[in-house]
């Protein structure tokens, strides 16, 4: 009897539905809450099953307990007993790696320290200034034309750009960096493994410029924390960092502009100034969070969720966004769109690992946002709304395109080569060809 035979009498897998393909299309938050109730078995890949939880209650308890419900991978029952391979399309997701997300306890805690002390020596002045600067270089280079792309083209590759700032790093490697990040999200899985080598070859090379050559960056700040991050530390915690929100962010960008835009009620408030900013960007983490499914969490024993029994290794996936449509919450349109500035949500998580950088990723929105409307009066959408494609995925709620017209503009700056320069290490830690092309673009050599 193979493994895949005995798994399927456990009733994970055998009641599991797919969650993965177009038959994502088929699936409802409230289609799988009226046939399971609050924790509903899924398919994310043929024959390779997990529990979502549904419910909001339930979804905080988990998120705050990590003694039963641990973020090691290693322990998860679909990679142990075979069904989930070394080589499969979803390692990237849920393959371990040695960062703050995959750890617990007393590792999570020291790796994490590092993380948000270093977040808080950025200054609301600095990061303010990074984030407006590149948001107008990038609107300047479409602002003429009177149409964008506003993912491909803006939302894209602010987010990267600011962190890689952040991270003391050049402009020009970043714009690198940035569609590197994207091939990880958006390519077949060799080109995106592949890039994710060329990532991590990158932060190599940053940790050997940063300890040659430490400045006023999270870096360097990380790097003479009491934690005492080894170099491959330090390697994994800027990847996981840059990686774990810069896609989220993106779309979070885009998704907040697909709702003023498309939403003409909405778009008029905002323009009105009835509604700001951040309560429109609050209205979307309540009702199209980027981040719909959260993985994982791995049972550390036999348990049991609102009377669904979970085996110890059973995988359990966190459905955010069904959890912010929980009937025990109300209305979530009257959640949302409340008066008050209802923060309740879970998309940054709960518990000992909500993220760190909600911050610095709500800075970015509120000005990429904020910049773009102001900089491109009279813009809306070059597609009706229920035309634009999704990715196709439960772990992104983000489109592939956003496209917006306007009346043409004019640029603020005239074009200017990317500020700074990237240190140049005395001896490099790791070299490779990707790597020389890398160092000699953030030099200005190409």
């Amino acid at each position: 009897m193979t493994d895949r035979d005995a798994s399927a009498r456990c009733p994970l897998h055998d009641q599991a539905v797919p969650l993965y393909g177009q038959a994502i299309e088929k699936q409802t938050w409230d289609s799988l809450r009226a046939r399971f109730g609050t924790v509903a078995p899924v398919e994310i890949a043929p024959g390779v099953a997990t529990w979502l939880v549904l419910g909001y209650n339930e979804t905080v308890e988990v998120l705050r307990n990590p003694s039963t419900y641990s973020h090691d991978s290693r322990g998860w029952r679909e990679i142990t007993e075979g069904r989930v391979k070394p080589d499969s399309p979803l390692m990237p997701i849920f393959g371990y790696r040695p960062n703050v997300v995959f750890a617990d306890g007393a590792e999570h805690h020291r790796l994490r320290a590092a993380i948000v002390d270093g977040l808080g020596r950025l200054t609301e002045q600095r990061i303010r200034a990074d984030i407006r600067e590149i948001a107008d270089q990038l609107i300047d280079r479409f602002v003429a034309v009177g149409r964008a792309e506003a993912i491909g083209q803006y939302a894209r590759w602010l987010p990267v750009l600011v962190m890689n700032r952040a991270y003391g790093m050049d402009d020009r490697s970043g714009y690198l960096l940035a569609e590197l990040t994207r091939k990880v999200y958006d390519s077949d899985p060799a080109t995106a493994a592949q890039a994710n080598q060329q990532i991590e070859s990158y932060y190599a090379e940053l940790v050997s410029v940063k300890r040659e050559q430490p400045g006023p960056d999270l870096p360097s700040w990380m790097m003479a924390h009491p934690a005492g991050l080894t170099d491959d530390e330090l390697i994994q915690q800027l990847a996981q960092m840059m990686n774990g929100n810069s896609e989220a962010t993106t779309h979070l960008i885009s998704n907040t502009l697909l709702a003023l835009l498309g939403d003409r009620r909405l778009g008029n408030a905002y323009a009105r100034s009835e509604v700001q900013i951040e309560e429109a960007v609050n209205r979307v983490l309540w009702q199209d969070p980027p981040v719909p499914v959260l993985p994982a969490r791995y049972a550390t024993a036999d348990t049991r969720i609102l009377g669904t029994e979970v085996r110890a290794g059973d995988g359990v996936l966190l459905g955010l966004a069904a959890a912010h449509a929980d009937p025990v919450l109300g209305s979530p349109e009257a959640i949302s769109t409340s008066t008050h500035v209802n923060r309740a949500f879970l998309a940054w998580g709960a518990g000992p690992h909500r993220c760190p950088a909600e911050r610095l990723a709500r800075q970015i929105v509120y000005t990429a946002v904020g910049r773009l409307l102001q900089r491109l009066p009279g813009a809306r959408l070059d597609a009706a709304v229920e035309e634009l494609a999704w990715h196709p995925t439960p772990f992104l709620r983000g489109l592939v395109e956003l496209p917006v017209e306007f009346p043409p503009g004019e640029p603020l700056h005239p074009p200017a080569p990317p500020r700074g320069a990237a240190p140049t290490p005395a001896q490099p830690r790791r070299s490779s060809p990707w790597l020389s092309l890398l160092t000699s673009w953030a030099r200005g050599r190409q």
